[in-house]
């Protein structure tokens, strides 16, 4: 993870109210399995997660936050080399392999400091590569075998 990242958007990032019931034990219990069971997949795939994507979406009016911390307004992705674009993913800033108690909630209390931080923010494809330590690969384009002749 990239802490310079996180630590812009945990120092600068003012936090939307967000209605939401606090995770319970069995959706844990289940998040838990699926990450034991490589199949973390399923979580993203359920009709909990796409829920709660949506509600992140519109409390950040549909736009990368780190985006918008430099100024800028980005509602999905430049437009790729193959012509496709790209919307926004949903990024768990405690991540929810390690923290499967939280996967659900786009806000906690830090057990350090009592305050308030955001779990859940949407970004763009760049900066959710970056904040994983990803940013060489992105938007990799193979080259060309052959020159086309026509």
């Amino acid at each position: 993870m990239n802490k310079k990242l996180e630590n812009k958007i945990n120092k600068e990032l003012i936090i939307p109210k967000i209605e939401f019931q606090k995770q319970n034990k069995e959706i844990t219990k289940w998040i838990e399995k699926l990450v034991q069971e490589n199949k973390i997949i399923l979580f993203y795939h359920s009709a909990k997660w796409k829920k709660m994507r949506n509600v992140v979406l519109h409390a950040y009016h549909n736009e990368c936050v780190l985006c918008k911390l430099d100024g800028k307004i980005t509602t999905h992705d430049n437009r790729l080399k193959n012509g496709d674009y790209r919307g926004l993913q949903i990024h768990h800033m405690k991540e929810i392999e390690l923290n499967p108690e939280h996967g659900l909630e786009p806000i906690i209390t830090d057990l350090i400091t009592g305050k308030k931080i955001v779990n859940l923010i949407p970004l763009c494809n760049y900066h959710h590569n970056m904040i994983h330590g990803k940013e060489n690969n992105i938007l990799k384009v193979k080259e060309q075998l052959n020159k086309e002749r026509w």
